[in-house]
């Protein structure tokens, strides 16, 4: 294995120096970063910008381009925003016709050969679903055999099976065995408008038409040739019909079950999955940390203290504003019993009423006794109500207390919005701070400050979680035995906005089965969090 410089000359000139008819130098695996491999394959191809032209000739010399190839970080993702469909050089249409991409390009070495590659194998083939991002851009460009190798269930998501589909129809295009009509601009953004709210559905599952419309819109012309004839495409009612038909010609699958000959031998590939394993991983705190989360737990003491007592002055300001309405609907109903009177005993009852103001006033109830009003409009009471609010949301998990919007004046609608809530974290970040009415971080720059301000240890656990779950795929559980370390984790889960149920210590026991429920059931939800 030749260490190569890392630089286009070194590559180049290691390239260049193999000899496909040389045994000794016929046979070689090139291993280079994906960002740089297919950084180098985008320069070559013409993801450039002219920023001067020489006299006389019309075309840029090798000095007078620039390249124009931001920094792609691997984990970016792959479904495409509206607003990436813009028309440039690197915008689908380029794809389609790579030729395109070499109009301002004469003078430079190629970097990457056209024939250097034998065959090209592309891990987890199910990423490029994304046809304009860079690195679909990338390999797309690279001439030679593809095999595209992923353990995703092709019928997991539509844009999943999308990217390996057009891969495959561009195989079956070099062997001449389909003409092809390449899809344009406006052909993807209605392609992918027409299926993003479908993206993470079953293709049998959906409607026959928008099933065959996808099939048509992947290779109109490779799919009326699949199906005999333009009369079969219409006839077509079952994607279970066509797509296996259409797979066959250039995917190798296996399932669980099938039966397989190896060796003049019947194999059958098992249909159990393989126990997985627990990876425990412990982090033990120093001397330091230590003292740290002393100081956080109890500072989590007194937050909840603070919520035990605004729920107390809560409940108190409940009652009031419930024993003013029930003495306003008293008196609403004494006063239309007494417009149905006639005005001439009225009138002799107010008379009455008024020589006898001193005795009747001392028989009536207390509850009809005059009481100071309950202000609304104070912020006092609008304090109240909110710090009511957010001890509703800490002490009672099946409340969905996130509510970002402003606390009214009206009793009525506090109740209301303590009750039913948005999903956002306003909650959770006033929940750690002693200011109620800072806003929470709404940017990313907010979020990676908060982030930053944890724990290296905390941050390291986080650091597990995400690789299991963007990496691996997994669901996870998440023991902690400093509560803590618990809430911080919760919190944090939540700003990444992934989906996290929590078994505490005073949890009911029904609450602790649901959320043991969610988590088995629930696909969206991610994380348990357990407090041992």
């Amino acid at each position: 294995m030749a260490i190569l410089p890392g630089s286009a000359e070194g590559l180049n000139a290691f390239l260049e120096s193999l000899d496909d008819g040389d045994p000794m130098t016929s046979r070689h695996l090139v291993l280079s970063t994906f960002q740089g491999l297919h950084s180098r394959i985008l320069v070559e191809k013409g993801q450039q910008k002219t920023v001067g032209r020489s006299k006389g000739k019309g075309k840029a010399t090798a000095t007078e381009v620039e390249t124009n190839v931001p920094d792609v970080e691997d984990d970016e993702p792959n479904e495409p925003e509206d607003d990436q469909y813009e028309e440039d050089s690197s915008g689908p249409n380029a794809l389609d016709d790579p030729t395109a991409l070499d109009a301002v390009i004469d003078r430079f070495e190629l970097l990457i050969p056209p024939d250097s590659f034998s065959m090209i194998f592309i891990d987890e083939g199910h990423r490029v679903k994304n046809p304009i991002s860079k690195q679909t851009i990338a390999l797309w460009l690279l001439v030679g055999k593809y095999v595209l190798m992923t353990a995703t269930p092709s019928k997991a998501s539509l844009l999943d099976l999308f990217g390996i589909l057009r891969f495959g129809f561009k195989a079956l295009q070099a062997k001449g065995e389909i003409s092809t009509e390449p899809l344009t601009h406006q052909a993807y953004k209605s392609l992918y408008a027409t299926f993003r709210d479908e993206y993470d559905h079953d293709l049998f599952a959906i409607p026959s038409e928008q099933r065959l419309d996808y099939l048509r819109a992947l290779n109109p012309a490779g799919f009326r040739k699949l199906c005999r004839s333009e009369r079969d495409a219409r006839n077509v009612t079952n994607g279970t019909d066509i797509l296996p038909l259409i797979m066959s010609l250039f995917m190798l699958r296996r399932s669980k079950g099938d039966t397989i000959t190896a060796a003049d031998q019947e194999v059958v590939i098992g249909s159990e999955i393989p126990p997985y394993q627990i990876i425990n991983v412990e982090l033990g705190m120093g001397p330091q940390q230590a003292m740290l989360y002393r100081g956080v737990e109890e500072n989590v003491r007194q937050v909840e203290q603070q919520f035990r007592d605004a729920l107390a002055t809560g409940e108190a300001l409940e009652k009031k504003l419930a024993k003013q309405a029930a003495r306003k609907q008293r008196k609403k109903r004494k006063n239309d019993s007494s417009s149905s009177s006639s005005s001439s005993e009225s009138d002799v009852n107010e008379s009455d009423s008024d020589n006898d103001s001193p005795t009747a006033g001392k028989t009536k109830t207390d509850a009809e006794k005059p009481t100071e009003e309950v202000k609304l409009d104070d912020d006092e009471t609008r304090e109240a109500l909110k710090r009511r609010r957010l001890a509703i949301a800490s002490f009672n998990p099946r409340l969905d207390a996130f509510e970002s919007r402003k606390i009214g004046c009206n009793a009525q609608t506090a109740h209301h919005r303590a009750n039913a809530g948005t999903d956002s974290f306003d909650f959770i970040y006033n929940w750690t701070h002693d200011d109620f009415d800072v806003a929470p971080p709404n940017n990313r720059l907010d979020m990676a400050h908060y982030l930053s301000a944890t724990s290296v240890k905390t941050q390291a656990v986080l650091a597990i979680i995400k690789h299991h779950l963007f990496d691996c795929d997994e669901k996870v559980i998440v023991w902690a035995t400093e509560p803590p370390v618990l809430m911080q984790l919760e919190i944090l889960l939540k700003i990444l906005h992934i989906e996290t149920v929590v078994i505490r210590a005073g949890k009911k026991n029904s609450e602790r089965v649901q959320a043991e429920v969610d988590f088995n059931t629930n696909p969206k939800v991610k994380v348990i969090l357990l407090s041992v």
